[in-house]
């Protein structure tokens, strides 16, 4: 009977052994795809990965750094150097031009807003009683001394139609006059709001020149902050790099790992199903006892 008992104490243990070997398996499997960066150096810079264990032993990732070669770095600070005198030197250029530029767009804006102002046909009513006011005294002197000379003439009492021939021939062409006026002040609006319009568009090519200057003025610095953002891009790739190539190795730990588990469950689930089956034959020859009584 205590052989009988031994046995079944001896199936239980195995049990328990399966079980553990299945948690081994899984540790395994785990380990072996853990995250292991490479640290790195090239001429440009250093990665640097700090590693450890978490309660199970597994490597874990816990920091990661990278620095800037010496030779990099006396290049990078050479050119910060030059960078509060290169923002300096823009801010005076932009400061000593903006105003003249803005002032000048300005006053070329308030200008158009005038011109543009009157609608066509005020503007155009404009011109036509500007060039009446400016013929009307040379037609006045022009008219006296027409009046003069038919005078003179002995022609003042002749009359074609009520009309003296003289005086009608020079109010004809002032009429002709008239008409030239009236269709020369259509053009003259439609210039006068084209022009309007075209200073607007020098107003706007002012700005575009203000930020021109600005854009060109801190070009510099603009190279300089680009070089030193390279510089650390540079010195960032061996953290890359490293960080890449543990990448890698974890995908491969990870396919190694799932066949350590596979394996080693296959092997716990194998002897725990032996020690079952000798269960089985010892149950069997218990009842066999059992039934001779």
């Amino acid at each position: 009977m205590g052989k009988i008992v031994g046995n079944i104490l001896g199936f239980t243990s195995a049990g328990n052994q399966a079980a553990r070997e299945q948690l081994e398996a899984g540790k395994m499997a785990a380990s072996a795809a853990a995250f292991r960066p490479v640290d790195i150096t090239s001429r440009f810079g250093a990665g640097a990965f700090q590693t450890g264990v978490d309660q199970y032993g597994t490597p874990t990732l816990k920091g990661a750094s990278y620095t800037v070669s010496p030779e990099m770095q006396a290049i990078q600070n050479a050119v910060s150097a030059q960078m509060p005198y290169s923002a300096m030197q823009a801010a005076n250029v932009t400061g000593q031009t903006a105003p003249w530029l803005m002032g000048g767009a300005q006053n070329l804006f308030g200008l158009g807003a005038q011109y543009l102002s009157q609608s066509p046909q005020a503007a155009a009513q404009d011109y036509y009683a500007t060039q009446q006011a400016l013929l009307e005294p040379t037609r006045q002197a022009e008219e006296a001394r027409l009046a003069q000379s038919v005078f003179g003439r002995g022609r003042a009492g002749l009359s074609v139609g009520g009309v003296n021939p003289d005086l009608a021939t020079y109010a004809g062409a002032n009429r002709m006059q008239d008409l030239q006026l009236a269709a020369q002040a259509e053009q003259a609006a439609q210039q006068r709001i084209g022009f309007g319009a075209g200073l607007f568009g020098q107003g706007t090519d002012l700005y575009n020149q203000l930020y021109g200057l600005q854009t060109t003025a801190y070009s510099p610095l603009q190279t300089q902050l680009g070089m030193v953002q390279s510089i650390e891009e540079l010195a960032q790739q061996p953290l890359l790099l490293g960080a890449q190539l543990g990448g890698q190795q974890a995908t491969a730990g990870a396919n190694m790992g799932q066949s350590l588990l596979q394996a080693g469950l296959g092997a716990a689930q194998s002897r725990l199903q032996g020690n079952l089956a000798g269960g089985q034959v010892l149950g069997n020859i218990l009842s066999s006892f059992a039934g001779r009584k």
